[in-house]
C-alpha cells in the first residue's frame, strides 16, 4: 500500500474526538472459509502502518460472520499519537481512500479507508461504534487543553508545594545543624573540662599513691632495719652459744663471714657492670639492675658498718689507754700514805701486767696464763677476793677473744657486747629483742 503525507487541514477546538486517539479502517482484506470471514492479523496490519507508528491494530470480529472487513488502529495518548493519528487520515485521504469516500458506500476492492475516529463513529450501531464507545470517551481539543492545563497547574502547584516543603526541611535542617553544632562545641567544651578535672585528679591521686608509697617505703626501711636489729641479736645469741661449745671457731667463722661479703660485693658489682651493658627488655633490666644496686647499698652498708664498729672499739680502747698513761704519771706525785693514791697505783699495775699479757697473747704464745701463778695468789692474798675476781674476770676475756685478736693482727682492744646497766651484766638475747622492738615503735610514732 502506498503511504503519502498530505497536507494537515486546521481542526477547530470544539470539535470531538475518540480519545485515547483511534484510527478507523475498514474495507481491510479477507476471505470466506469454512462459513466464516477470515482475515489478516493485527500484527500484520500493523507493520503496514508502521510510519504512523501505530502502537496496535485490533480487527474487530462478529461472532456470528467472523471478521467484520474493519479495525480499529490505537496511538498514544500525547499530542505526537494525535500528530500521528491525523497524518494517518490525510494519508488516506490523499490517497482518495478518506472517510467521506469510503462511508456510506459498497466498494469492494482492494483498498483500505482509514481516518480518525470522531462523535459519529463513537455514537454509531456498528461495530466500530460499540468498541469505541466500551474503550474510549468523546474529548474535545479544548478539553485536553484546558485538562493538561489544570494537570500542568496541578503539578506546579504540587511542584511548588513540594519547592516550599523542601524549603521549610532546609531550614529546619539549617537550624537542626546549628542547634547540632552547638551541642558538639559545648560537649568538646565540656569534654575538655572533664578531661582536665580528671587528670588533675589522676595526678592527686598518684601523688597520695606515692606519699603512701614513700610513707611504706620508710615504714619497711624502718622495719628492715629493725628486722636487722633482731637478726644481728640472733647473730649474737648463736656467737655466744657457739663461743660456749667453740669459741676460737667462731671468731674466725665471723672473718670467713666478712671475706665472703667481700666476695659477694665484688660479685655484686661486677653482675652489675654486665646488667648495665646486656641487651634486653628495658623494663625488666632496669628492675634487676635497680635490685643488684639496693643490694649493694646493703652489703656497703652492712660493711661499713663492720669495719665502723671495729674502728670505734679500736679508738675507744686506745683513747682509754692513752687516758690512763698519764694518770699513772701523775699519780707519783701524790703522798704514798694516800688511800685513794695506794688504789690507784694498784690498779696501774694491774691494768699494765694485763696489758703485757696481752701482748703475750697477741704475739702468739702458746702457753697459757695461769690463774695460779704467783702474781695473783699475791693479789688475792693481799688485797682479797673482790680484787683478785676483777683482774681473773680480765684474763678470762683476754684467753676467750683471742681468736678475733689473732684473725685482726692487731691489738686487743675487747669486743662489743650487749650489756643490761641495770643489772651489771651481759644482757640476754630476750632482752636485747624487746630493746631492738621498743626502739622501732618510739621511732614509728615519731614519723
Amino acid at each position: 500500500m502506498a503511504m503519502e503525507h498530505a497536507q494537515p487541514r486546521h481542526r477547530k477546538d470544539d470539535e470531538q474526538f475518540a480519545w485515547p486517539w483511534k484510527g478507523v479502517l475498514v474495507n481491510v482484506p479477507t476471505e470466506w472459509k469454512n462459513g466464516r470471514r477470515v482475515g489478516e492479523q493485527g500484527n500484520h496490519l500493523r507493520d503496514q502502518l508502521s510510519q504512523f507508528c501505530a502502537r496496535k491494530v485490533i480487527p474487530l470480529w462478529d461472532k456470528r460472520n467472523g471478521h467484520t472487513r474493519s479495525a480499529i488502529v490505537e496511538f498514544t495518548k500525547d499530542w505526537i499519537g494525535f500528530k500521528n493519528a491525523m497524518d494517518f487520515e490525510y494519508h488516506f485521504e490523499a490517497q482518495g481512500c478518506g472517510k467521506k469516500h469510503g462511508k456510506g458506500q459498497q466498494y469492494h476492492g482492494p483498498e483500505m479507508f482509514g481516518w480518525i475516529a470522531r462523535a459519529d463513529d463513537y455514537r454509531s450501531y456498528t461495530p466500530i461504534g460499540y468498541w469505541l464507545r466500551n474503550y474510549t470517551d468523546l474529548k474535545t481539543i479544548a478539553d485536553l487543553k484546558n485538562e493538561e492545563e489544570r494537570k500542568t497547574g496541578k503539578l506546579e502547584e504540587s511542584l511548588d508545594k513540594r519547592v516550599e516543603a523542601m524549603d521549610r526541611d532546609v531550614q529546619e535542617l539549617e537550624h537542626e545543624i546549628n542547634r547540632t553544632t552547638q551541642l558538639i562545641g559545648k560537649a568538646d567544651e565540656d569534654l575538655k573540662k572533664l578531661l582536665q578535672s580528671q587528670t588533675e585528679e589522676i595526678h592527686q591521686i598518684q601523688l597520695q599513691e606515692l606519699a603512701a608509697l614513700e610513707k611504706e617505703e620508710n615504714a619497711m626501711m624502718e622495719q628492715v632495719r629493725a628486722t636487722e636489729i633482731l637478726l644481728k641479736l640472733e647473730e649474737e645469741h648463736q656467737r655466744e652459744t657457739k663461743f660456749t661449745l667453740n669459741k676460737d671457731l667462731e671468731l674466725r667463722k665471723l672473718m670467713l663471714d666478712k671475706q665472703a661479703l667481700e666476695i659477694e660485693l665484688k660479685q655484686l658489682e661486677g653482675e652489675l657492670e654486665v646488667m648495665e651493658i646486656m641487651p634486653g627488655e628495658e623494663i625488666s633490666k632496669k628492675k634487676r639492675i635497680n635490685e643488684l644496686r639496693e643490694t649493694l647499698k646493703e652489703k656497703y652498708e652492712s660493711k661499713e658498718d663492720m669495719e665502723s664498729l671495729q674502728k670505734i672499739l679500736i679508738a675507744k680502747q686506745t683513747a682509754h689507754t692513752n687516758e690512763l698513761r698519764p694518770a699513772r704519771k701523775k699519780l707519783i706525785d701524790l703522798p704514798e700514805d694516800d688511800a685513794e693514791f695506794a688504789a690507784t697505783v694498784l690498779y696501774s699495775e694491774w691494768e699494765a701486767q694485763i696489758e703485757n699479757w696481752a701482748a703475750t697473747v697477741h704475739g702468739k704464745n702458746t702457753e697459757m696464763i695461769s690463774k695460779d701463778n704467783e702474781k695473783l695468789r699475791e693479789l688475792k692474798e693481799k688485797h682479797g677476793e673482790e680484787i683478785y675476781t676483777l683482774v681473773t674476770k680480765a684474763l678470762d676475756e683476754i684467753d676467750e677473744y683471742k681468736p678475733f685478736a689473732e684473725d685482726q693482727g692487731g691489738e686487743i682492744y675487747g669486743v662489743p657486747e650487749l650489756w643490761n646497766y641495770k643489772a651489771d651484766r651481759r644482757a640476754t638475747i630476750k632482752e636485747g629483742i624487746q630493746y631492738a622492738l621498743d626502739k622501732w615503735k618510739t621511732n614509728k610514732r615519731k614519723r
